[in-house]
């Protein structure tokens, strides 16, 4: 039997894997990644400096005041004097200006405030009329600073702070977003496969030396091992990509672990879900069916996703700890978990025992619909019929 699932596990990977479409797929998803720092390289002029007008009468170190935010802040800043205020406003109008500060204490946009803008011109303004206000009280420096900053509040926390939580998070997202695509994505491959070969009449040929089970495995497989090539191609290209943006881009350090978390929930998931498209690909024999019968895996994964998205900031809640352990929403929440928390053992085996039993059973189930309607050609069975013709 393992040699059969190895056989034909080798015949789709070799059969699919030399087609022009899978290699055009990949061929297109990696040229596409990798367009991406040419394309922004391309287009991006670089940072362009805020133009800020100033009329009226201006208090003395307004404008000190405004350069001094900006180097703060890393704001390219030019400061124009104008006229008159009929004159600054023209300039908005025309698109000269960004904001036109009046006597130093007003402001006129064009139309909506930019807010690269107003980060810098309203702290501006704000400490010069601080600075107006202590100097009329006649308040010391040391007086000025105590009043205007108090003394922070002792704070403590009970865990420490996790440095790496941002880059954690990132990598969760990253985590539900590819596995998601992936498992569909190749799932629906498998149930392609399987209608081909039940069209074209090859499936005959195949169940007269071979077991359901064992066609089942080797084109999970073989299909799964594709898969798997095309999400490391991917990868390869995102980091090539990134290297090519520059230091301006860096990868979050989601450490080895992560990585390979998440390459073990998609062999699980697409495992789970692939074996659920076999069997109810066996049921259709025209592509045009197709869409109607994915529509069960879909919306078994569609919960998965949105689950492991609202728990990105609460990993250990009980919903997400739940949905981490068992089918069909494990495959997308348990990475998730293990990239922006430390998940423990115990859950993690039981999590992976869960769903191999489910897979387990699934492939028998799939099996049997599959034995029951493979060689039913013309409109679609239903699975209650292909179930009771396969013990007939």
């Amino acid at each position: 039997m393992i040699k059969h699932i190895l056989l034909l596990a080798k015949r789709d990977f070799l059969q699919r894997g030399r087609s022009k479409g899978f290699l055009v797929m990949v061929g297109l998803s990696v040229i596409a990644i990798l367009a991406v720092g040419p394309i922004i390289q391309t287009f991006d002029d670089g940072e362009v400096a805020i133009a800020i007008g100033l009329t009226g009468s201006m208090p003395a170190d307004l404008e000190p005041a405004i350069r001094g935010v900006a180097a703060a802040s890393e704001r390219l800043i030019e400061i124009e004097t104008v006229e008159d205020v009929a004159a600054g406003e023209d300039l908005l109008q025309e698109g000269d200006l960004a904001v036109l500060i009046v006597d130093g204490d007003q402001l006129v946009w064009a139309d909506e405030p930019r807010g690269d803008a107003g980060s810098v011109v309203r702290p501006a303004i704000a400490a010069v009329q601080r600075q107006a206000a202590i100097d009329e009280l006649g308040l010391s420096a040391a007086e000025a600073q105590g009043l205007l900053a108090p003394e922070p509040p002792e704070e403590r926390r009970l865990e420490p702070e996790d440095p790496e939580r941002t880059g954690r998070i990132v990598a969760g997202y990253i985590s539900i977003f590819v596995l998601y695509i992936a498992i569909l994505v190749f799932g629906q491959f498998v149930m392609l496969g399987v209608t081909e070969e039940k069209s074209s009449r090859v499936i005959e040929v195949v169940l007269s030396k071979v077991k359901p089970e064992s066609i089942l495995a080797g084109k999970i497989i073989g299909i799964g091992l594709l898969g798997l090539v095309q999400v490391l191609a991917m990868v390869g290209a995102v980091l090539v990509a990134v290297q090519m943006l520059g230091s301006d881009f860096e990868i979050p350090p989601i450490g080895l672990q992560v990585a390979l978390t998440s390459i073990l929930w998609f062999v699980l998931g697409y495992g789970f879900y692939s074996t659920m498209y076999a069997g109810l690909g066996a049921t259709i024999t025209r592509q045009e069916d197709m869409q109607g019968a994915a529509m069960l895996p879909a919306i078994l994964i569609l919960p998965a996703y949105f689950i492991a998205l609202i728990s990105l900031e609460t990993p250990d809640s009980t919903l997400a700890r739940i949905s981490s352990l068992i089918p069909p929403t494990s495959p997308i929440v348990m990475p998730m978990r293990n990239a922006v928390t430390d998940v423990p053992v115990v859950e993690n085996l039981a999590a992976v025992g869960i769903i191999l039993a489910t897979v387990v059973v699934l492939v028998k189930i799939a099996a049997r619909i599959y034995r029951g309607a493979a060689l039913r050609i013309g409109a679609k069975v239903p699975i209650r019929e292909a179930w009771r013709a396969a013990t007939r």
